[in-house]
């Protein structure tokens, strides 16, 4: 880009942030009583307002040299990243602030008031959010504006850096934080491209006697193919030719002869990301070695990494990751935009090395989502953690929901934790389309365990018991449901006697004293009720008030709970706490039907069951 398009450009883009900035600005002075989250974006927007003025002023008041043009690219993203925390607070404001239909005063105007009054509190946490943003961006491009004024004004690099040590501390919002680092390092990386924007480019007229069009050399992106070259006059084309035939010697020559390792080439791109493109490691060393700047952007904004992954360049990408370049978007790019396959190992185990337990559950998250079964044993074979979290919710919990047993395997084989809950927190987090809907179908509580959240799959419920399930484990901590007590429903009898044949205790309570048995009379399932008592069930345990099984089979008029309780040993004798045997209290209440009435006089005059305490 010259100069000219660069100014046009960057002025067009000023033009559409002011007039999103306006159109936030009027929404926000038209609500009434604004609260002070209102008050403080409309503050924030006042000062970005002044800030892109400056920006204006500052890009126009020198005629620009062709370096200048990736100054000015910096300058244009950060603009440009003010523009989207707005874009997110007008869509949504707006709806909540629309003008009342006609009929206002009517009942449904009146409803749709209601609706959007109560969408206030739970729309808040994101306006606060994209606040933080919005705050976060407008210091960035403050930051930017005084880099690239001290860099006008002609600093040494030394001078801008010690510059900006001291804006930082005084501008920025606790600096100390994640947040603050990220940004602190983003800004530090547009430090070395404004700085190298300085150096002489490969484009020179230096020893140039007319052939400057032979000593050009032209990357075709499509292909990464580098297009031939004549013998060059040119000592600069010279050790770019170097580069591009892989010739360490000579490359190591003209470095040690001071080369400059991180000039650009007309289109902004450095010897690095020459030999990224080319996937030439040893060439890409020696540069490393000799101080090439290499987070370095080209006029794209494409670091080396950025070339070398999207070109499938694995040996160099392992490199820069293992050196410490900036990972940018690749760990959430890779397996979409740049795709891997098993020559990706190496590249993998570097990326697993350098990326953080959220950055390693994400791209996990994508690969079971996308039923990627070849990317994800990659990424666990490289080393990414199985059992890594997306703030408390886990690929494990991910797979069992989409009931895919493959990938259920995989995660297991790979040492996943089978009784990993979902943790507190877990859903009130941005996730994909597909997370979300699986949590909001299959009522994913904070404290599920995979297999509470597996059970309409009943091969993966029983792969999960197989593996080491706890068939005991409750639904939520310490000592909530347990998973047996919550599915005796008829529709569960096959994941109920699954987890009774895994080792199930039969006569575990829920935390108000009910036993399984207590659940199936209520549920009408006689079939579990048998499976039960077959597996050790107390047929006359009771609730904390003294309340037998049978009692409750009374209470319910189940005929047939009651006579398989009766024909399994329970005491047709025992009293509740009001003293009543389950006849005494069948007759007391009418609620029983004659056939449970004479079955029960039947037990009694025959003195079945035991005590009758």
């Amino acid at each position: 880009m010259d100069p000219v398009t660069a100014i046009s450009t960057i002025a067009g883009v000023v033009t559409v942030v002011v007039s999103t900035t306006n159109s936030l600005r009027q929404l926000i002075s038209s609500i009434k009583d604004s609260s002070d989250v209102m008050r403080a974006i409309a503050t924030e927007l006042d000062g970005l307002a002044d800030i892109l003025e400056l920006t204006k002023k500052l890009i126009t008041a020198r005629k620009l040299r062709k370096g200048d043009v990736y100054v000015i690219e910096v300058v244009q993203r950060s603009i440009k990243d003010c523009q989207k925390p707005m874009e997110k607070l007008l869509l949504i404001i707006e709806p909540l602030l629309q003008a009342p239909e006609e009929g206002v005063g009517s009942f449904r105007q009146k409803r749709i008031d209601l609706v959007r009054a109560m969408s206030w509190p739970t729309r808040w946490n994101e306006i606060k959010a994209q606040k933080r943003a919005l705050e976060s961006q407008k210091t960035n491009l403050l930051m930017i504006i005084h880099l690239v004024g001290d860099y006008m004004a002609g600093k040494s690099e030394d001078a801008i850096r010690r510059d900006f040590a001291r804006r930082f501390a005084q501008e920025v919002r606790r600096p100390g934080t994640a947040r603050g680092r990220r940004m602190r390092a983003k800004l530090e990386d547009d430090i070395s491209t404004i700085v190298g924007s300085r150096l002489e480019h490969y484009d020179t007229d230096e020893d140039d006697d007319g052939g400057g069009d032979e000593n050009h050399i032209e990357n075709d992106d499509q292909t990464g193919t580098i297009l031939p070259i004549h013998e060059p006059r040119n000592p600069a084309l010279a050790f770019l030719k170097a580069i591009t035939a892989g010739d360490t010697d000579t490359v190591s020559a003209f470095l040690k002869s001071g080369t400059n390792p991180s000039r650009r080439s007309p289109d902004g791109s450095t010897p690095l990301h020459l030999s990224a493109r080319l996937d030439c490691r040893p060439t890409a060393t020696l540069l490393l070695d000799h101080g090439v700047n290499i987070n370095a952007k080209d006029g794209e904004g494409r670091t080396a990494l950025d070339i070398a992954a999207r070109g499938h360049c694995i040996s160099v990408v392992s490199l820069l990751i293992e050196r410490g370049s900036l990972l940018g978007t690749l760990p959430h790019d890779i397996l979409t935009t740049v795709g891997i396959d098993g020559q990706w190992k190496p590249a993998l185990q570097s990326l697993a090395a350098r990326s953080s337990s959220l950055d390693q559950a994400r791209l996990i998250h994508k690969a079971v989502e996308a039923f990627d079964l070849p990317a994800l044993s990659l990424l666990l074979e490289a080393g990414f953690d199985v059992n890594s979290s997306d703030r408390g919710f886990y690929p494990i919990h991910h797979a069992v929901m989409q009931g895919n047993l493959p990938t259920v395997e995989l995660l297991v084989q790979h040492g996943a934790n089978v009784n990993q809950r979902v943790t507190s927190g877990a859903l009130g987090v941005p996730r994909s389309d597909a997370i979300k809907e699986l949590t909001s179908v299959r009522d994913c509580s904070y404290d599920s365990s995979p297999l509470s959240l597996t059970v309409d799959n009943l091969e993966v419920f029983e792969f999960l018991l197989a593996h080491g399930a706890d068939p005991d484990l409750p639904l939520e901590p310490p000592n909530g449901t347990p998973c047996l007590n919550a599915i005796c429903m008829n529709k569960f009898f096959p994941f109920a006697k699954a987890i009774l044949e895994a080792g199930a205790d039969p006569n575990r309570r829920d935390e108000a004293g009910r036993t399984p048995l207590w659940w199936c009379i209520d549920m009408y399932n006689i079939r579990l009720m048998r499976e039960l008592i077959q597996h050790g069930a107390d047929v006359n345990a009771r609730l904390g008030d003294g309340v037998t099984l049978l009692h409750k089979a009374v209470w319910d008029n189940r005929f047939l709970e009651a006579e398989l309780l009766l024909q399994s040993g329970a005491n047709a004798a025992a009293r509740d706490f009001t003293g009543h045997t389950p006849l005494q209290r069948a007759e007391k209440d009418g609620r029983a039907c004659d056939e449970l009435i004479t079955l029960l006089r039947a037990h009694e005059r025959s003195g079945g069951g035991g005590d009758s305490g």
